[in-house]
């Protein structure tokens, strides 16, 4: 497979239908993508790179595997499309942090307070599950922390 742009998307990656992509990082494609079995949408990362990136992406699924907690998006299946790996995970609709605490109003509101407070304990929380399982989160930034609809 060519190397996916972001803008572009191939129809099928394994089994999943691409929906749409949804961002690109430093090593991988993130899709959202409908599972034909059972109907149900997901995240898929398609790993770009190749070489040593390929045993630390199968580590980073073994990893995630082992989590749940209700503030970690789930991670599900692992498999190779055209020799590069993939992962899927759950699909989370929500706002970056960011343009959530906007939303809050002015950096000195006391409404806004109270969320960066709130957020920051569910974020801490989240952290330290995965800490206990002795992991870091090696990407850690506002762009990877979203606040579903419902807060």
């Amino acid at each position: 497979m060519a190397e996916s742009t972001y803008e572009h998307s191939p129809y099928r990656i394994d089994r999943f239908r691409v929906i749409r992509a949804i961002a690109r990082g430093g090593t991988g494609q993130v899709y959202e993508v409908e599972d034909p079995v059972t109907g149900r949408h997901l995240a898929l990362k398609l790993l770009l790179e190749r070489g040593s990136a390929i045993p630390r992406f199968y580590r980073e699924y073994e990893a995630m595997i082992r989590l749940n907690h209700p503030n970690v998006a789930r991670v599900y299946q692992f498999g190779l499309y055209e020799g590069q790996p993939w992962q899927t995970m759950e699909l989370v609709h929500g706002a970056p942090i960011q343009r959530h605490m906007i939303r809050k109003g002015r950096p000195e509101s006391k409404k806004r307070l109270r969320e960066v407070l709130r957020l920051g304990h569910d974020l801490a929380h989240a952290l330290h599950h995965v800490h206990r399982r002795g992991l870091v989160h090696r990407d850690l930034k506002s762009a990877n922390c979203l606040v579903l609809p419902d807060g």
